[in-house]
């Protein structure tokens, strides 16, 4: 017998996440004159945009339980927008709660693998450059999967022992001053049991952020075969043979936080300062290189993946378990306030519907 009002503390909203909520609105003010000063610049209309962001979770709409303290979230308004915090976490949060059940459930069948493919930074405030990069390394992916999939072949070389049945790929853009990092977070869904035998050392073996680490020839094999459809080059066997150093590439058997690598935001800063804000370069540049861009595609079996929620019908059977015996004691009044407000009332608890599926996933 589930006892309702012992899971309350579980589906708490905590002052810890109000208080972030409220500093990224802080944020968003940095973004809301971005978004200003491009569209006197570039004398575009970006009004709706604009609008959309300075209302962005400003007020919360709660259902209020006065005699027993509590305070139900029902909804706020979202811009959605890919530079606001809030709404960046609030995606990525959707986007784990619906393909990470899909993607645990093919490893019944399947071994899963991180997979990271890199590319030369690009330098200066040059969105242009940024935008052939990626529609290059686009283009890269789709022929990798041609050629792990054998729709495609390199005469000699086969795919065929690692049974590569498709993946996906999400694009992440990091950033410093004026450098760019694009580069591709994927999942491989290949052979059960197979081993990559680590043995192989070269340039990308040694880092100050992961230490050192060895290849499998396979991992040598899509760096060149990566650098090589990159720059526009045939790929044969000779002309992988005859390639000192590809492009970087790690494939590590899938563990949990890699599924974080892959979900989440599109962009980040790589400062090692959390207060230093992109600056308004950094803004442009990403805004018109990103605009339109698809940040994940499945290939493969994975191609109809299905951005869905999961656990729905637990979720709302355990959700309205807890509404019903609130009920009981009182009806709620619905009323509308803003989470700077909610900060200060610590007599009310405050719970959440979505907080059920994160309390579901612990069990």
């Amino acid at each position: 017998m589930i006892k309702i009002f012992e899971l309350l503390k579980d589906i708490q909203v905590t002052n810890d996440f109000i208080k972030d909520v409220i500093n990224n609105n802080g944020y968003n003010s940095i973004i809301l004159d971005y978004y200003k000063r491009l569209e006197e610049e570039e004398h575009i209309d970006l009004t709706n945009k604009i609008n959309s962001i300075d209302d962005c979770n400003s007020i919360w709409t709660l259902d209020k339980y006065e005699l027993q303290k509590i305070k139900d979230f029902k909804k706020t308004n979202l811009c959605k927008d890919k530079f606001c915090n809030n709404c960046k976490k609030v995606k990525q949060a959707s986007r784990l709660s619906q393909f990470v059940p899909q993607l645990k459930k093919l490893e019944e069948e399947f071994d899963l693998f991180h997979v990271t493919l890199t590319v030369p930074n690009v330098e200066g405030h040059d969105y242009n450059k940024l935008i052939k990069t990626i529609k290059t390394m686009f283009k890269s992916y789709r022929k990798l999967n041609h050629y792990l999939m054998d729709i495609e072949s390199i005469k000699d070389i086969s795919f065929k022992k690692y049974f590569y049945v498709g993946s996906i790929r999400s694009l992440e853009v990091t950033y410093k001053n004026d450098s760019y990092h694009p580069h591709l977070h994927c999942i491989f869904a290949m052979k059960k049991g197979l081993k990559l035998s680590k043995r192989f050392k070269n340039t990308y073996s040694y880092s100050k952020k992961n230490g050192t680490r060895s290849f499998s020839s396979f991992e040598i094999l899509i760096q060149k075969i990566w650098r090589l459809t990159n720059e526009g080059k045939k790929v044969t066997k000779k002309s992988i043979d005859d390639l000192e150093i590809g492009y970087s590439c790690s494939v590590d058997k899938i563990e949990d936080e890699h599924y974080f690598e892959v979900f989440k935001y599109m962009t980040k800063s790589n400062s090692d300062d959390e207060e230093d804000f992109m600056s308004y370069d950094n803004f442009k540049v990403l805004y018109y290189s990103l605009k339109s861009v698809r940040q994940i595609q499945g290939y493969g079996i994975l191609y109809n993946l299905k951005e869905k929620e999961n656990y729905e019908e637990e979720v709302d059977y355990l959700y309205n378990k807890i509404i019903d015996e609130l009920k009981e004691k009182e009806l709620p009044i619905e009323v509308m306030e803003a989470p700077e407000d909610l900060l200060k009332q610590n007599d009310y608890l405050i719970i959440s519907r979505k907080k059920v599926f994160s309390y579901l996933r612990q069990l």
